[in-house]
């Protein structure tokens, strides 16, 4: 059974997704605040940095993947 995030379907079996972060985002779509802050901590550099990739401004950067996240909660 394939989960979404937002819009964005997320399939468990997915190779790049290991068993702790499907299992958080099993949790966080329970409305886990506890899940949602261990994916927020995994990818929160990540996503800066491709915001920054954009961006080139590491304040704005910061800005977006925050405000990308509040959007997916």
């Amino acid at each position: 059974m394939a989960m979404s995030v937002g819009s964005l379907p997320v399939a468990p079996s997915d190779p790049t997704m290991d068993t702790e972060e499907a299992a958080a985002l099993a949790r966080c779509q329970r409305g886990d605040r506890a899940a949602f802050e261990f994916l927020v901590r995994r990818y929160m550099r990540p996503a800066t940095a491709f915001a920054l990739g954009f961006t080139g401004d590491r304040e704005e950067a910061l800005d977006l993947s925050q405000e990308a996240f509040i959007r997916a909660y």
